[in-house]
Formats: C-alpha cells, sequence, structure tokens
C-alpha cells in the first residue's frame, strides 16, 4: 500500500517547525575565543605544576595598575578555579599584599608596569620582588585591547584581546604564554563578564598537571 501524500502547505509548516525547534538547540554560545600564539618551555608538560602553588596577577591594563575594584581578586581566583581545580592558587589581592609588606607599594606598581611591558631586562634581575611574590608561579594577564565595533545592522560588537603567561618565580622566566582573541556580540553582557569568561579559557588551556610518575618509563 502506497502512503498518503503530504499537501505541500502542510509539509512546509511541519519544515518550519522542525527548523525552529533546531534552531533553539543550536543556539551559539554569547562568547567567541580564539586562542592563539601559544608558547610553551621546551620540556614543560605540566608535570611541574602537580604539587604547586600558583599566584594570580591582579587584570594589567596600558597604565599597569588597572581600575580598582573592576574585577574582585574572588571572582577572578573562582572562575579560573571552576576550569582548573587541580592546582592551588593564591589570588590577586593576596599576592599584592605580600608583595607590598615585603618590598613597598611603589616597587609593587613598578613591578606590575614592568609586567605590563615585558622589560625583560628589569624583570630577571628583580630577584627580591619575585622572591616576594611567594608562588611557585606566577599567571600574569594583561588586557592588550578592548573595543566596540558596531557592525552594519547597527548591533554592537566587543572585542578584545588579552595576552596571558605563567612565570616561574624560581627560575624567573616564562614558562608558557597564549594570547586570547575574544568578542561578544549579543547585548547584556557586562566588559566584567566577557574578561571573566576570558580567564576561564586561558586557564583551561594550561598545561595538565600530571603526578612525577605519569611520565615516567617502566
Amino acid at each position: 500500500m502506497t502512503a498518503p501524500l503530504i499537501p505541500a502547505n502542510r509539509l512546509f509548516l511541519i519544515t518550519l517547525g522542525v527548523t525552529i525547534v533546531a534552531g533553539m538547540f543550536c543556539t551559539p554560545p554569547p562568547f567567541e575565543f580564539k586562542l592563539t600564539n601559544n608558547y610553551k618551555r621546551e620540556h614543560f608538560l605540566g608535570r611541574e605544576l602537580s604539587g604547586s602553588t600558583v599566584g594570580i596577577c591582579m587584570l594589567l591594563s596600558d597604565t599597569g595598575i588597572p581600575p580598582p575594584k573592576t574585577i574582585s581578586s574572588a571572582a577572578i581566583v573562582k572562575k579560573i578555579r571552576e576550569n582548573r581545580s587541580d592546582l592551588v592558587y593564591s589570588g590577586p589581592d593576596s599576592v599584592f599584599e605580600r608583595l607590598k609588606n615585603q618590598s613597598g607599594e611603589a616597587a609593587v606598581a613598578q613591578f606590575r608596569s614592568e609586567l605590563f611591558n615585558g622589560d625583560m631586562g628589569i624583570l630577571l634581575t628583580s630577584d627580591s620582588l619575585w622572591h616576594a611574590v611567594g608562588n611557585d608561579y606566577l599567571l600574569v594577564i594583561r588586557l592588550r585591547r578592548g573595543m566596540y565595533i558596531r557592525t552594519f545592522n547597527q548591533m554592537i560588537r566587543k572585542r578584545f584581546i588579552v595576552e596571558a603567561e605563567l612565570w616561574d618565580c624560581r627560575e624567573i622566566e616564562t614558562v608558557w604564554r597564549v594570547v586570547v582573541d575574544g568578542s561578544c556580540s549579543r547585548p547584556g553582557y557586562s566588559d566584567r563578564k566577557i574578561l571573566l569568561e576570558a580567564l576561564g579559557s586561558i586557564a583551561a588551556a594550561l598545561p595538565a598537571s600530571l603526578p612525577a610518575y605519569d611520565t615516567k618509563s617502566w
């Protein structure tokens, strides 16, 4: 027996309904992050991170010191820990207080400026400051660019570029680096929310920490 034919108008409605339902479940995410320019020190596999502490530097802007209370220290640690709960962190406030108590606020401000500008000649000779960080590693995060772009259909698209470096505080060298090109075209998301999501993507990209026995030959 031949199956009954479906009228064209009814078939169109069915197809339209399926398309709408599919679209509801295929909504693209509000944020787009492209990670590039990855660098990793030779033989740095992430094994060294196991059992180590990671200090987090407050988000650095073009002045070297970000506007106060832009993103709280607790919010930064929470977002990073959500993506890498296997590591032990010291928040930006904790790192700043330790540096300030041991080296003075002016020295800390200068240190932040040097970190933002990448003054390697000075950074590599700042032994006392790196020791004062009080952690095995320091995660340095720089906001390099932030802009609002108006599209042809008059929508506002936010775009920013964030750089992140993981420094070995004992060896005083960069062991890992990544650049995040992020954007958001949906309304209702604050700059704070977008930057926090970028920090989450940075944390997720860190090399996996492995116990030492996982990489030994038998």
